[in-house]
């Protein structure tokens, strides 16, 4: 395994410390108009919060641990139509977020009749509809869209910036650093409401770390 630059958190109080770091840092950066560093605390922030939606449908072991859970591998396959996450795919923004569709897809289009005898699929089902599934998968697509999404626009900044029009550069930064900071929050209330309700790590007989 390769050993990591930066020390991860080790516990909620660490994480806790982090996020109202990063959060002041973001608030700074819009005053004083750094935009770019701004723009990968949100980019950090969506990251996490999809991280956290998936960690509390039990589908990572740990917060830390990018591997799918063992204990549902067959059942994550069929949620996924076939497709088995690894921590290669789990490691990227836009993997994390076609599963976590995949996750809001499955929800709406099974019946409890057709699951009731699996604890793990009834409790992610009645978990998961507690959410604004609607407008979480709206979110999610204008996210990830390939020519015009958000994700497609940072990736212009950060990549690409030295060969941009310096005009064009700036023109739009701060409007879309305030949207994804929007994205950022609603997915982030979508994820505290998958941790008020749930059940699924209970199920699972797996920790909250």
């Amino acid at each position: 395994m390769t050993e990591r630059m930066i020390k991860p958190v080790d516990n909620n109080k660490e994480k806790q410390e982090t996020y109202r770091y990063q959060l002041g840092r973001y608030k700074h950066a819009i005053k004083e108009g750094f935009y770019y560093e701004a723009l990968i605390i949100v980019y950090a922030l969506l990251e996490d919060r999809l991280r956290s939606f998936l960690y509390y449908c039990g589908i990572l072991p740990s917060r830390n641990n990018m591997k799918i859970n063992k204990k549902i591998k067959s059942e994550i396959q069929s949620i996924m139509c076939g497709e088995i996450p690894t921590a290669k795919t789990m490691s990227g923004i836009k993997n994390k977020i076609r599963y976590v569709i995949y996750l809001l897809n499955w929800s709406e289009n099974v019946f409890y009749k057709e699951i009731e005898e699996n604890q793990f699929y009834v409790g992610l089902k009645s978990q998961i509809e507690y959410l604004d599934i609607a407008a979480l998968i709206d979110v999610l697509y204008k996210l990830a869209k390939e020519k015009d999404g958000w994700l497609a626009y940072r990736n212009e900044v950060i990549h690409a910036s030295m060969n941009k029009n310096v005009i064009s550069l700036y023109e739009n930064l701060s409007d879309k650093v305030e949207e994804g900071m929007e994205y950022a929050r609603f997915i982030d209330s979508q994820t505290r409401i998958l941790k008020q309700k749930g059940k699924v790590r209970k199920i699972l007989k797996l920790q909250n770390n």
